[in-house]
């Protein structure tokens, strides 16, 4: 399963954004199959899966994963999970196309390849996916909500197999989450464990006394941008060859290209796991 882009009006999107704009590009969800996997040269077929009008050239379709901890016979053994970035709306004059039920941009989606109950017909929703039963124009696809840009995700191994997600910021903090389904992680409305106010875009604020009423998940680690600029989400090391980085998550920074680690273990919802660098 690949995703590529493509430029606007080049085929009939399945989702367009809830709030009229301009469309840059469409992003297209492809499946392939290979007469032989282990040809060094491509023979099979191929089917689109799912095509997404994109307000943005940022922010598109990033990482896609099938959850490696669970086997056959689990209800998440061939589940595709998808990350949908929020194709910069928010800075981009269209905030309402993103921490809306109706729209897919910002969100993790689950689906089912093999199924066909979605609305073009060509993958399935699974039916214990959060919204699946939905009514209405909610997008029955989303897993968990609220990402500005979730650029990679992870599973561990061991322990508690958690999902690490790796969200990236805007004005000042870079996310760690473990991953919820049905979960709302605050984008735009937060960043980090801060209040963000896209109208004042310039700093992020303390949280509100009712910031409880809110419901909002938060990270389980965070740096700022005196740190780095862009997360990019690792794995948790559960190796031979590296004793003391056993059990430790390694994620980096986009821009300054710094590599960090913290505790698996330590990675727990409500708290704030401290953050070390890793030096090579």
């Amino acid at each position: 399963i690949t995703t590529h882009a493509e430029s606007e009006n080049s085929g009939t999107p399945d989702f367009i954004p809830p709030v009229a704009t301009s469309i840059d590009l469409q992003w297209v969800l492809t499946e392939w199959i290979a007469s032989d996997p282990q040809a060094d040269i491509f023979s099979g077929s191929s089917r689109e899966v799912m095509r997404v009008d994109f307000p943005g050239t940022i922010h598109g379709m990033q990482d896609m994963a099938f959850n490696p901890t669970v086997s056959s016979g689990d209800p998440d053994y061939g589940m595709l999970y998808l990350c949908l970035g929020d194709a910069g709306v928010t800075l981009g004059g269209t905030p309402g196309n993103t921490q809306v039920f109706n729209s897919i941009l910002g969100n993790i989606i689950r689906i089912a390849p093999l199924g066909s109950n979605s609305n073009n017909g060509k993958y399935g929703i699974p039916l214990d996916n959060p919204y699946a039963t939905a009514q209405g124009d909610t997008v029955r696809e989303i897993w968990t909500r609220g990402f500005r840009n979730p650029h990679r995700i992870s599973w561990d191994l061991e322990g508690d197999n958690k999902m690490l997600i790796g969200d990236i910021g805007e004005r000042n903090l870079e996310e760690v989450n473990i991953g919820i389904p049905g979960a709302d992680y605050g984008w735009n409305k937060r960043e980090g464990t801060f209040l963000f106010d896209y109208q004042t875009r310039d700093f992020v604020y303390l949280l509100p006394g009712n910031d409880s009423t809110y419901n909002y998940t938060y990270p389980v680690a965070q740096y700022d941008h005196d740190e780095g600029f862009a997360i990019v989400g690792g794995f948790v090391y559960r190796g031979a060859a590296i004793s003391d980085l056993y059990g430790k998550y390694v994620f980096g920074d986009i821009v300054r290209g710094r590599i960090f680690y913290v505790d698996s273990d330590s990675l727990i919802m409500g708290q704030q796991a401290g953050i070390s660098e890793l030096t090579l």
